[in-house]
Parts: structure tokens; C-alpha cells; sequence
């Protein structure tokens, strides 16, 4: 991580911590999520959903019906292929295992409706840092590459059990992190994917 991010994470970090008064309502848990690679990762380098993925979150309460808050998160793709991979000085066929590594650190703000009743709808947007790592094995070969990438996640939820101590909230994230460069099969993009998720949070 170069000192430009770790600058950035801190503090953002610090300014969750002195942004309200220690006071006011706090939201915090543990994620699943299941994911499916889209536009330029689809296309040029695995196709493969992600049954692996959680992450970390709190928010906190800045007004009644708007947090902020840090996300960390990890999700794997991987895929076994046989599919021919184009490199600038030839092309590479036979079996491959190809997988990608993704760990979002994004601050993040969400908006909440003012509905009465137990299920709460919210939109909300992460943005910070995505640390990539991609491997590709092919034969006896094994290629590797990692960058930190700045990117947002639109983000478009349910909470249910709303007020509750426990809560369950139901949501869609679009990952985009910007262009990446090049992916090790030579074609540029960048990493977008969707993900469909489930938290359990505490309130207090």
C-alpha cells in the first residue's frame, strides 16, 4: 500500500470517530455476500460468480435518516479454463486457473427512508480503495499481479426489523474500481461486479 492510501484510510478513519458525538446511535456487523463479474472482468478475464465474500461495517448516525461509515471486505473469483489467452507475444492454450482477490476498504454514506412499519428502505454509495490481486496458472507458469485501485460502490438496500437491537438488511452493491490497466492476458479494463448481500447489525 503506497503512503498516499494509508493516508487516506487513517483519515477517513479519524473522521468517523470524531464526526458526532459518541452519544448518538451506532449500526455495526458482518456481511455475506454472493457476487458476478461484469463488463470488462467478465469479458476478458474469468466469467465465474463468488459464493466467497464478507466484509465489515459500522455507521453511524449523523441525523435520523443518515449515517456514515467504513466498509471492509474480501471476495474471491476463481475459474478453471481452457479458453486461449492472447499476450502481446503470442497466444497461450490448455488448462488454466485463473482467479482474482478483492479487498474494498470504502467510507460510506446511506440515506434512509422515513416510512413508518418494520422494513426501512436506504440507498447509499462506498468510496475508497480496492486492493486487487490477480493470479493466472498456466502450466507449470504462474502469473501474478496486484494493485490499489480508487472506486466506488451505488449501494440499494431493505432493512427489516427496523429499530430492532438486531437488524437484517438485504441489499445491492455495483463495484466499480476505475480502469485497472492491464488484466495478465493483455486486454485492459477495469474490475466491475455486482454483489447481493445479507447483514446482521447491531444497533446501540
Amino acid at each position: 500500500m503506497t503512503p498516499r492510501f494509508r493516508a487516506a484510510i487513517l483519515l477517513v478513519a479519524l473522521g468517523l470517530a470524531g464526526a458526532v458525538p459518541a452519544r448518538a446511535q451506532v449500526l455495526g456487523g458482518l456481511t455475506y455476500t454472493w457476487s458476478n463479474p461484469a463488463g470488462d472482468l467478465s469479458e476478458n478475464f474469468l466469467s465465474n460468480d463468488s459464493w466467497l465474500g464478507f466484509s465489515a461495517e459500522g455507521r453511524r448516525f449523523i441525523s435520523p435518516n443518515t449515517t456514515i461509515g467504513l466498509s471492509v471486505g474480501y471476495t474471491a473469483f476463481y475459474e478453471n479454463t481452457e479458453e486461449p489467452l492472447i499476450f502481446p507475444g503470442g497466444t497461450v492454450s490448455g488448462e488454466q486457473y485463473r482467479s482474482l482477490n478483492v479487498f474494498p476498504v470504502l467510507g460510506t454514506v446511506h440515506l434512509y427512508s422515513k416510512a413508518p412499519g418494520r422494513i426501512q428502505t436506504y440507498i447509499g454509495i462506498g468510496v475508497g480503495v480496492y486492493y486487487m490481486k490477480q493470479l493466472m496458472d498456466v502450466g507449470p507458469t504462474t502469473l501474478t499481479t496486484t494493485n490499489w485501485i480508487l472506486g466506488f460502490a451505488p449501494e440499494l438496500g431493505f432493512i427489516i426489523n427496523k429499530g430492532a437491537r438486531t437488524e437484517m438488511a438485504i441489499f445491492g452493491k455495483y463495484n466499480y474500481p476505475a480502469n485497472a490497466g492491464q488484466y495478465l492476458g493483455g486486454e485492459s479494463g477495469s474490475y466491475q461486479y455486482l454483489s447481493v448481500g445479507l447483514s446482521f447489525m447491531g444497533r446501540r
